[in-house]
């Protein structure tokens, strides 16, 4: 009883935390080879989302669509460099433009009889203010990633620094799950957890949680996944991703 409790108040705590609007994604810990390069395409539709400007200003979301263009390229076998280009299109048609981050990867290589991965991903972002109200901000993604047979789990448990507003300078958790099974040929099917639980100093006193059910193809030099979210706390309820990736000069 008390543990159904607990599950309870974490779902209905005040859900102000923010969440990624434009990547939804949980990475894993590969990174491109020396002078490989690909882009991956991120669409998220916002069937039911913010209808109104919130309390920092940021326009809202209801039937808008980010998409995002992420190239990126190899520098040793152990790093990659990639960036993002975001855009929204809102319901009536009109173009946005919706900010770049930089980014770098770097990894370990794999451990347990290739089973288990390890990697690290540093972001800084610059989005106009009516998307996030914080303008700048870095990201700090520690990877970890399992396979053992048709089985695959990552673990991203991220940590998001603010450069102006409320949070400003505080690190705030934001972590990311994925598990997902092989089913037959180039096809697996899994589920997403999207959290963020607002400044580790206020740990829980804001809250936002995302699940997403998910389906992957993947070929030798391309890939696709598909799927759908709903909120269980924070201020978007459905939505819809996909992510199309391109290796651009094969392994």
């Amino acid at each position: 009883m008390r543990a159904a409790l607990a599950i309870g108040l974490l779902l209905v705590a005040r859900a102000a935390a923010a969440q990624d609007q434009f990547e939804i994604q949980v990475y894993d810990a590969e990174t491109a080879g020396p002078g490989e390069s690909g882009m991956e395409t991120h669409l998220n539709f916002f069937a039911l989302g913010t209808t109104g400007a919130s309390a920092a200003g940021e326009a809202p979301n209801q039937h808008v669509t980010h998409v995002t263009f992420e190239p990126h390229v190899g520098l040793a076998w152990w790093c990659e460099a990639g960036a993002y280009f975001q855009t929204a299109f809102r319901a009536d048609g009109t173009f946005d433009y919706a900010g770049v981050k930089l980014r770098y990867k770097a990894r370990l290589k794999r451990r347990w009889h290739n089973r288990i991965g390890l990697a690290l991903n540093l972001e800084f972002s610059s989005v106009p203010r009516r998307f996030e109200a914080t303008g700048a901000a870095m990201e700090l993604r520690p990877i970890i990633d399992f396979r053992f047979k048709r089985i695959y789990a990552a673990f991203n448990p991220i940590l998001s620094v603010d450069f102006a507003g409320a949070a400003q300078g505080r690190p705030q958790l934001e972590p990311a799950l994925a598990l997902e099974v092989a089913l037959v040929g180039p096809l697996s099917a899994g589920a997403e957890y999207y959290g963020a639980f607002g400044p580790l100093d206020h740990f829980g006193a804001e809250q936002s949680h995302r699940i997403f059910g998910v389906a992957d193809l993947v070929f030798k030099r391309w890939a696709l996944q598909v799927g759908a979210g709903y909120g269980l706390a924070g201020p978007e309820r459905v939505i819809a991703k996909a992510i199309v990736s391109i290796d651009f000069t094969g392994r």
